[in-house]
């Protein structure tokens, strides 16, 4: 199966599109939203983001489907070795493994990358298209087993100029971006749920993607997106992404569940 036919079984079978973004900030790394200090005290920086993030898979994983571990807070001080200790929990809960990674170069420096993510037995990974090479990223991701969700329309606000105001053949740059994926055979697309994304926007996105990809939405939770709206207009082939609003929960275990019923499917 293919990683959308994946995604459809797992949330027919848990009935729920709910993502759990792994984002495990150090202590002094920003001002909130921190690992416990409990985690540093018996181990390095990168074992405490590792079991960190292992907790947050053991307590909420069975209310998910997927978790995102973003490589920008656990990857340059937990290496591939946590990256893969994370993905080894994560799918014996039965969960698709996102590395949000944002994979943004060319050619061989972008298969050194796949490769070790190959590795790590990821299921799926994010790749910002700025570079143009979103056909060849698709095809050498594909012949190592993984995904590839392209990024279109950020939940930043900064995004606008880069992917709203800026044109390619006379449209949208993100626009023409999800165009692309779906014609090349991509996965998924990454696009937002944050006020600068109107329900049109989402409409276009589900129009152009032709019913042959997934969308990965960030911006629910912490950052206030609106979860129905993206639902009732891009449908299920979606991963509803929720970090912050989870695994810095009190308790992270009731804060999963009610997301999961919040993120029902079929709603």
């Amino acid at each position: 199966m293919n990683f959308l036919e994946n995604l459809r079984q797992l949330r027919d079978k848990k009935e729920t599109v709910l993502c759990i973004g792994l984002d495990p900030a150090l202590p002094g790394a920003r001002q909130k939203n921190c690992i416990p200090e409990k985690y540093l005290e018996a181990a390095t920086k990168g074992e405490a983001l590792t079991n960190f993030c292992l907790d947050i898979i053991d307590k909420a994983g069975d209310d998910a489907i997927a978790v995102k571990p973003n490589s920008q807070y656990i990857l340059f001080h937990a290496g591939l070795t946590g990256i893969t200790e994370i993905t080894k929990a994560a799918h014996k809960k039965h969960l698709l493994v996102v590395a949000d990674h944002k994979l943004a170069d060319i050619g061989s420096t972008n298969d050194t990358a796949l490769a070790a993510l190959q590795e790590a037995k990821v299921d799926a990974i994010t790749f910002s298209p700025y570079a143009g090479n979103i056909a060849e990223t698709v095809e050498s991701a594909h012949l190592r087993g993984i995904a590839v969700f392209t990024l279109a329309l950020m939940s930043n606000p900064q995004s606008v100029w880069t992917q709203k105001e800026a044109k390619h053949g006379g449209i949208p740059l993100w626009e023409a971006v999800i165009r692309k994926v779906a014609d090349c055979g991509g996965d998924g697309v990454v696009i937002g749920s944050t006020d600068h994304i109107g329900e049109a926007d989402l409409a276009k996105a589900r129009e152009l993607g032709q019913n042959k990809i997934a969308y990965l939405v960030p911006g629910v939770g912490a950052q206030g997106g609106d979860a129905q709206k993206v639902l009732s207009i891009l449908g299920g082939d979606v991963l509803i992404n929720v970090g912050r609003g989870i695994i810095y929960a009190d308790d992270i275990k009731t804060k999963a569940r009610q997301y999961r019923e919040t993120l029902k499917w079929p709603q």
